[in-house]
């Protein structure tokens, strides 16, 4: 299931919209259905909020194969950022945040997901994030 989504931050109920709808048809547990809803959120919000001025709405394309879940965004006129390779190095330990917000997300995302891939190419960002299912997951 694949849809374009203008960006902008107020497109978030309509991307859940389209997460609800591709839980129900797969019959995903809640566990599973937090961890889509939470990827999706967090890096449509970053792709939305650190690359505003993009020409082009963002796809958001959620696939289920076997045991595996499928979620990728796809920003055709993005600057290069990838995720991937980003340590997290510059987010605070401790002490006062007020300074220094964000990233926090990016590396919950990371931690929730199975594997994450990124590609950019002529200007184009992939995002493709894995998660593996249970068999208890799975319709039969």
């Amino acid at each position: 299931m694949e849809r374009i989504f203008p960006r902008q931050i107020n497109s978030l109920e309509s991307i859940f919209e389209f997460t609800r709808e591709f839980i129900e048809r797969n019959q995903l547990p809640d566990s599973v259905a937090y961890t889509l809803n939470l990827a999706v959120e967090e890096i449509f919000t970053n792709l939305v909020k650190y690359d505003p001025r993009g020409s082009t709405g963002i796809l958001i394309d959620l696939a289920k194969t076997g045991y595996d879940l499928t979620i990728r965004l796809i920003d055709s006129d993005s600057n290069r950022f990838d995720l991937t390779k980003w340590s997290g190095e510059d987010i605070p330990q401790t002490g006062d945040r007020e300074d220094k917000v964000g990233g926090l997300g990016l590396l919950l995302v990371r931690n929730m997901v199975d594997d994450v891939y990124y590609n950019y190419e002529n200007r184009t960002s992939t995002i493709t994030m894995i998660i593996h299912l249970e068999h208890d997951d799975v319709e039969h």
